[in-house]
């Protein structure tokens, strides 16, 4: 049995949606060890290349991106990490095959800001990596990044833009994450993870996969120009196993899917009925999706 349930609608662009039922999924705690740390407890550290960017990560401290090139499929950087010595990037791995994705993973990492002072971008030429994959990480901020693959809307990619994975308490703001991309985000036992005011487009099959999640939020986010190489009723947004409020609120969402999503998808597709999706204030226009949402029992 299917069911979508409408509740309340607010004002004529703004819905509310609600599936509610008890959860039991397993999600990623935080720790008595791992309390955010004023911006005073942490030290500042600048990089200007995707080798300085990946020597500097670790707990407790501020990452400013001076202007440079953060190709993360540099040959500098790919012959450290090939080389798996922990020394240069203590924090950091490669692994091609990480749960769902493959790509360089930040693992263990908390108490992290990574910014810039002027629009900066981190990037592969791997289509088939996830650009930047966080791993048993909590209270992380990254803001004013752009994330992708090069050359943008290539012709296919076979991994995603940003992944999670047993996180909790990351926060993109004002981030880009386009395409080629699969999706944009893959979020997999995570909580607490926010997209403020960020942008994700151009992405070729889905915006977000969310897998036993809890308290998921896009927050007045523009999304477009995703699902074009769609050919799988995965829906634009794909939220499954037993996760707890994902929230989109006063979000741009226009200009996704293609002919086939048009015929064959739901927009939204909530696999557990146990999932509760809440729609605010959400603008939606021209998207080409069979149907608003599905839940499969």
């Amino acid at each position: 049995m299917k069911r979508f349930i409408v509740l309340h609608a607010v004002a004529t662009i703004g819905l509310v949606l609600l599936l509610l039922l008890p959860t039991f999924a397993v999600f990623a705690e935080e720790s008595n060890n791992d309390a955010a740390l004023s911006p005073s407890e942490a030290y500042v550290v600048e990089v200007t290349d995707a080798v300085s960017l990946l020597a500097a990560i670790g707990p407790n401290r501020t990452i400013r991106l001076l202007p440079g090139d953060y190709d993360l499929s540099s040959d500098a950087a790919t012959e450290i990490l090939q080389a798996g010595g922990p020394t240069q990037f203590p924090y950091v791995y490669y692994d091609l095959d990480f749960d769902y994705y493959g790509g360089i993973v930040i693992s263990d990492v908390y108490n992290l800001t990574i910014t810039a002072d002027s629009p900066q971008e981190i990037y592969t030429k791997n289509t088939n990596d996830t650009v930047l994959i966080f791993d048993e990480c909590s209270h992380i901020t990254v803001s004013g990044i752009t994330f992708g693959h090069k050359p943008e809307k290539a012709s296919s990619c076979s991994a995603g833009v940003i992944a999670t994975s047993y996180c909790n308490n990351i926060t993109f703001d004002r981030c880009d994450l386009y395409g080629c991309g699969y999706e944009g985000a893959g979020i997999i036992l995570s909580s607490s993870i926010f997209f403020e005011d960020c942008i994700i487009r151009d992405c070729s099959e889905l915006v977000a996969y969310m897998e036993s999640v809890r308290n998921i939020k896009f927050l007045r986010t523009e999304i477009f120009g995703n699902g074009t190489e769609c050919s799988y009723p995965s829906g634009l947004f794909w939220i499954s196993g037993e996760s707890v409020s994902v929230t989109f609120q006063e979000c741009k969402i226009h200009d996704n899917g293609n002919t086939y999503t048009q015929s064959s998808s739901p927009m939204f597709r909530v696999d557990w009925v146990e999932d509760e999706l809440t729609i605010v204030d959400c603008e939606m226009t021209n998207n080409l999706y069979d149907y608003f949402g599905e839940c499969a029992e």
